[in-house]
Protein backbone atom coordinates (compact mmCIF):
# COMPACT_ATOMS: atom_id res chain seq x y z
CA UNK A 1 0.00 0.00 0.00
CA UNK A 2 1.78 3.16 -0.71
CA UNK A 3 0.16 5.34 1.39
CA UNK A 4 2.01 3.10 4.21
CA UNK A 5 4.94 3.30 2.66
CA UNK A 6 5.12 7.14 2.10
CA UNK A 7 3.63 7.22 6.26
CA UNK A 8 6.91 5.26 7.26
CA UNK A 9 9.26 8.55 6.27
CA UNK A 10 8.15 10.20 8.75
CA UNK A 11 8.15 9.91 12.72
CA UNK A 12 5.22 12.31 13.05
CA UNK A 13 2.01 10.92 14.55
CA UNK A 14 -1.01 10.23 12.06
CA UNK A 15 -4.53 8.62 11.93
CA UNK A 16 -5.37 7.28 9.14
CA UNK A 17 -9.05 6.49 7.74
CA UNK A 18 -9.50 3.95 5.47
CA UNK A 19 -12.47 3.75 3.46
CA UNK A 20 -13.17 0.44 1.09
CA UNK A 21 -13.80 1.91 -1.97
CA UNK A 22 -13.68 -1.42 -3.32
CA UNK A 23 -11.02 -0.86 -5.20
CA UNK A 24 -11.44 2.40 -6.90
CA UNK A 25 -9.18 5.40 -6.84
CA UNK A 26 -10.02 8.54 -5.23
CA UNK A 27 -11.46 10.05 -8.83
CA UNK A 28 -13.01 7.01 -9.79
CA UNK A 29 -14.49 6.19 -6.19
CA UNK A 30 -15.93 10.12 -6.35
CA UNK A 31 -17.90 8.99 -9.26
CA UNK A 32 -18.99 5.66 -8.59
CA UNK A 33 -20.26 7.29 -5.15
CA UNK A 34 -18.05 4.54 -3.57
CA UNK A 35 -16.26 7.79 -1.51
CA UNK A 36 -19.09 10.04 -0.19
CA UNK A 37 -19.54 12.38 2.92
CA UNK A 38 -21.73 10.09 4.18
CA UNK A 39 -18.97 7.25 4.06
CA UNK A 40 -16.46 9.81 6.03
CA UNK A 41 -18.92 10.12 8.75
CA UNK A 42 -19.85 6.42 9.08
CA UNK A 43 -16.17 5.75 9.56
CA UNK A 44 -15.29 8.25 12.38
CA UNK A 45 -18.30 7.74 14.01
CA UNK A 46 -17.21 3.55 13.50
CA UNK A 47 -13.76 3.85 14.44
CA UNK A 48 -14.46 6.35 17.34
CA UNK A 49 -12.33 8.50 15.88
CA UNK A 50 -13.64 11.59 18.14
CA UNK A 51 -12.85 9.62 21.44
CA UNK A 52 -8.68 9.79 20.19
CA UNK A 53 -8.16 13.34 19.38
CA UNK A 54 -8.28 16.27 21.13
CA UNK A 55 -9.35 18.06 17.81
CA UNK A 56 -11.35 17.75 14.53
CA UNK A 57 -9.23 18.28 12.15
CA UNK A 58 -8.89 16.25 8.87
CA UNK A 59 -7.27 15.96 5.81
CA UNK A 60 -8.79 14.42 2.53
CA UNK A 61 -7.32 13.98 -1.18
CA UNK A 62 -7.43 16.80 -3.38
CA UNK A 63 -10.03 14.99 -5.83
CA UNK A 64 -12.13 14.83 -2.67
CA UNK A 65 -12.43 18.29 -2.63
CA UNK A 66 -15.73 18.49 -3.82
CA UNK A 67 -17.25 16.55 -0.85
CA UNK A 68 -15.03 19.20 1.51
CA UNK A 69 -18.25 21.57 2.56
CA UNK A 70 -20.83 18.21 3.09
CA UNK A 71 -18.32 16.06 5.18
CA UNK A 72 -17.39 19.73 7.46
CA UNK A 73 -21.59 19.51 7.65
CA UNK A 74 -21.63 15.88 8.12
CA UNK A 75 -19.42 16.03 10.85
CA UNK A 76 -18.60 19.01 12.07
CA UNK A 77 -15.08 18.62 11.62
CA UNK A 78 -12.63 21.12 10.05
CA UNK A 79 -11.30 20.12 6.34
CA UNK A 80 -8.56 20.86 4.78
CA UNK A 81 -7.84 19.77 1.01
CA UNK A 82 -4.83 17.48 0.69
CA UNK A 83 -2.46 16.71 -2.06
CA UNK A 84 -4.26 14.44 -5.10
CA UNK A 85 -1.33 12.00 -4.82
CA UNK A 86 -0.13 10.48 -1.57
CA UNK A 87 3.52 11.37 -2.65
CA UNK A 88 3.24 14.67 -2.54
CA UNK A 89 2.38 14.74 1.69
CA UNK A 90 5.44 15.15 2.86
CA UNK A 91 5.74 18.68 0.46
CA UNK A 92 1.72 19.19 2.13
CA UNK A 93 2.96 18.72 5.20
CA UNK A 94 6.98 20.76 4.71
CA UNK A 95 8.41 20.86 7.90
CA UNK A 96 5.47 19.40 10.12
CA UNK A 97 7.22 16.85 8.32
CA UNK A 98 10.16 14.72 10.64
CA UNK A 99 12.20 12.39 9.08
CA UNK A 100 12.94 9.11 11.04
Amino acid sequence: MAISAIFATTIKPFYVLFIDTKGDTVDMAMIYKTFTAERVKDMIVDSRMSERLDHKEMIIPGFAKPLNREIERLTGWNVNIGPICCRALPLYFGEDWAAP
